[in-house]
Order: structure tokens, then sequence, then C-alpha cells
């Protein structure tokens, strides 16, 4: 499938964003949550990464989810980690300590890679917010080995207490809101084959400081501001949702549901 919307991938260009910085350092605060490390803990074990076997990740952004399969293989497997932002890589370098690891600048759909150069690839949270995430996938398969492994890891749904689903979807504006359910299909059509679709749910009882994001976004800052800058949402969307966040806050009740699809598949061998 190709972008579900027009306009262009806003995560492929923070570069040159003018508030690509500030936002970078907020994904490096966002991912390396609780909820997110969680998650990569649970699932990452899927790749079945070997000692001495390379492992690329797509989108790898300021490196946390690197960070955590380092971890969990013991430093023993060579990682390759690519983005298409600078800044984000400056960030990830500065933030991982580990010989196995290396950074590369670099688009996802158009990978540097010779046909079968990796054992794995994965991605996570990246195919929602990609221009073109079909190519993505495709590369993804071209560079692993034969019976070698591709993951990805998307949200399927992400219901707030007292919060418009339709409002926060808008508001939010992902260039590919239901990837995740497109996603066992995707990957057959890439050619991956003994295709398996893991779900994972988690709980969020921390509501966001919406009186700060709604001051951030009144001084025309932050990813909000953004949207609606970019014509992705309106002024009024994101007040809107600033003020149901706001009240489900005070009343102390806040409760996000996340479910994520990890989708896991297979390059056929000879």
């Amino acid at each position: 499938m190709s972008a579900s919307s027009a306009w262009v991938d806003p995560m492929g260009r923070l570069d040159d964003d003018p508030e690509g910085r500030a936002f970078v350092e907020r994904i490096s605060e966002i991912c390396g949550g609780g909820l997110h490390v969680q998650r990569a803990r649970e699932l990452l074990p899927l790749l079945e990464a070997q000692p001495g076997q390379p492992v690329l990740e797509v989108g790898c952004g300021t490196g946390a989810v690197i960070r955590e399969l380092v971890q969990l293989t013991d430093g023993q497997v060579p990682i390759t980690g690519v983005d298409p932002s600078r800044i984000a890589l400056e960030f990830a370098e500065a933030q991982t300590r580990s010989a196995a690891v290396e950074f590369r600048h670099m688009d996802g759909r158009a990978l540097a890679f010779a046909d079968g150069a990796f054992a794995a690839a994965f991605s996570s949270r990246v195919l929602i917010h990609a221009a073109e995430p079909d190519k993505v996938v495709a590369e993804m398969a071209r560079v692993i080995a034969p019976g070698g492994r591709v993951l990805c890891i998307e949200p399927l749904i992400q219901p707030v207490t007292g919060i418009d689903d339709a409002l926060r979807r808008t508001v939010t504006a992902w260039t590919n809101p239901d990837i995740a359910r497109e996603l066992p299909g995707l990957f057959r059509r890439s050619g991956l084959t003994d295709v398996t679709v893991t779900p994972h749910v988690a709980l969020n009882a921390s509501p966001p400081d919406a009186r700060a994001l709604r001051e951030e976004f009144l001084a025309d800052r932050g990813r909000y501001y953004a949207n609606v800058r970019d014509g992705r949402c309106s002024r009024d969307d994101v007040l809107r949702m600033l003020e149901q966040m706001e009240t489900v806050a005070g009343r102390g009740d806040f409760l996000e549901c996340l479910v994520h699809y990890a989708v896991m598949g297979r390059k056929s061998t000879p």
C-alpha cells in the first residue's frame, strides 16, 4: 500500500522542521519510557537474534529499541540502525555505548545494503508514519538472507477514557493509522511467509500534562502545533482534545489502553 494521506511523512523530514530538534528530544523521552521499554523487551525475542548474526533496525530514531536489544543479547549481536534524520542519529550515537552497534543515515525505502546482508530486520512504530510503508517492508525483506526474519511492531488502537476516539485520531494525524491490521497482507505481498501476529496490550494510567501541552501549543510549539501548521488537523481540533484530556486528568480517572500488533514473517529458502 502507499500512504493513505496526501502529506509527506513528518518523521522523514525532521531535519528540515524548525521543531525537529525539540521533537527528537521528546521522542527520546517517550521511547525511553516504561511502557515502550516493556513492549520492546517482551516482543524483541520474537526476532530470535543469534550471536554473530547481524540485525537491522529500520527507523531506529534515538536508538532506544536498539539499546534494549543490546541488553537482551548481551551485546553479542551486531546491530545496524538506520534513520532518515541526522538529528535523531546524533541522539542515538550519544546515548548508545556498545561496540556491537552502528548507526547510518538512510531512507528505509532505499536501503544501501546488499541482498541478504542481515539475518533479521525489524521496525517499531515506524510504518504508521512512513510515506510508503510497502516499500519499506519490501526493502527489509530484500536485505535479509533466506530463512531470515522480518518483525514490524505497530499500534492498532489506543483508546483513552473520556477522549473522543475520532478526535484523537484526527489530532494525532498519523500517516497510516490502520497499518497494523494491514501488515499481514503487506508481508505476504513482499514475499514473506510463515506470517504470524502477536498482540501486545498495555495499560497507561498516568495522564499527560494537558496544561503544559496547551501552553506549548498556544506558544506555537510542539507536535500538535506542527500538525496544525502542516494542515493535518485544525487548531480547534487540538484545543478540544486538550480540553477533554484536562477534564479526564482532573477527575483522576485517566486510562489509556495501548494495543500493538507484532507481525513476523520469514524469507523463503531456495
